[in-house]
């Protein structure tokens, strides 16, 4: 008999989306029956480009309760509607991701009691640089509570993401397991069709990224960078595939300091993850990260990575095998390590490529969390 799978999560975008997504298309549906519950608010165009493919491995529910913002009143509505959904679909396993379906569906589940139920945070809240050291200890009161009485095992998507945890005394160590995300290796298109596409100058070098224009991703450190850069390389391209919040001011900034000849902002792409072959190598300006699906992206791609050294990232980065680290919003830390790249590239794009096939597979993924929901 099947069991039924109850996936639950506030924001269908980004990392996040992915994850979920790859779940719901490649875990093994002889054995299990899926429902996904998703927050209506938040949804990315890649999550509409695939939402009539998922009807095919999923039953699909919109919430119009869960919310990133705390709102008691909308807060106990998706409580709630939680509940409601629970108790018609009868789950044998509840499995949320992010903070606040973590924290709605498994305050549901433990009320319904449901037999088991597995949170991924994708980043703890904690471990956000915006909020205050008072709001940090609220969250991990928050996340103490419902680990100890309300989840069977925490999927950590990186060893850093379990340390903080650990360190926060959130649970006991063996309720925490480090699942790391993984992709698809597909054939990627080549250096010079990716530059085509992008409208990138054939012989110059390139350093991009494909990421949110948001606080956590920093795109004002990746534009200095690139401004200090040219200044002395002035045949060098900096690409920054993405859309988001600080678009506007990010494009308003590289034409006051004339720098729009240098500086591509390419906005979001539906071939981003194919078309990042265009580059020499990969510059990640992240203040935080959980685990970041683009570095893997890169290293299929065999594209050399540059990247702040905070948690998520340390997983990925491997100095003298597949790229190094700079601090992060520090430019001119990020400039010296460009330099390196710039003079003479240290890593084969065989060489980088390697990692990523030994390390980072989605089969590997599906089958850990399959195994742990039948357990």
């Amino acid at each position: 008999m099947k069991k039924k799978l109850l996936l639950s999560v506030e924001c269908m975008g980004g990392g996040v989306r992915r994850h979920v997504v790859d779940l719901i298309k490649n875990i093994n549906h002889e054995k299990f029956d899926v429902t996904l519950l998703y927050g209506a608010s938040r949804t990315d165009d890649a999550f509409h480009s695939a939402y009539t493919e998922l009807k095919k491995y999923a039953e699909l529910v919109p919430s119009r309760y869960m919310l990133r913002e705390i709102s008691p009143i909308m807060d106990v509505s998706a409580i709630k509607e939680s509940r409601d959904l629970i108790k018609s679909f009868k789950p044998d396993i509840v499995h949320c991701h992010s903070s606040k379906a973590g924290a709605v569906c498994r305050i549901a589940a433990k009320a319904e009691k449901v037999p088991k139920v597995f949170y991924t945070p994708h980043v703890y809240a904690f471990q956000a640089p915006e909020f205050s050291e008072k709001q940090k200890f609220a969250y991990i009161q928050i996340e103490k509570r419902l680990s100890r009485g309300a989840t069977t095992l925490t999927f950590n998507v990186s060893k850093e993401e379990k340390r903080c945890a650990l360190k926060a005394g959130l649970d006991c160590r063996d309720k925490f397991k480090v699942i790391y995300n993984g992709i698809e290796d597909c054939p990627i298109m080549d250096k010079s069709e990716a530059r085509q596409r992008l409208g990138l100058p054939e012989n110059a070098f390139v350093a991009g990224v494909t990421a949110r224009l948001n606080s956590q991703k920093d795109p004002l450190t990746f534009v200095k960078i690139a401004e200090t850069f040219v200044a002395e390389h002035p045949d060098a391209h900096f690409a920054y595939i993405g859309s988001g919040p600080f678009a506007e001011s990010i494009n308003t900034y590289i034409l006051h300091h004339g720098l729009e000849k240098n500086i591509h902002l390419l906005g979001y792409r539906n071939d981003a993850e194919f078309v990042v072959s265009a580059f020499d190598v990969y510059l990640l300006t992240s203040v935080y990260e959980g685990y970041p699906y683009c570095l893997v992206e890169a290293l299929r791609a065999g594209v050399p990575l540059a990247a702040t050294k905070v948690s998520g990232n340390k997983e990925i980065v491997k100095p003298s095998i597949n790229g190094d680290f700079f601090e992060a919003g520090d430019v001119n830390s990020g400039v010296r390590l460009l330099e390196k790249f710039y003079k003479n590239t240290p890593y084969s794009r065989e060489s980088v490529r390697e990692t990523f096939k030994t390390g980072f597979s989605l089969r590997r993924m599906i089958k850990t969390i399959e195994y742990f929901y039948l357990a």
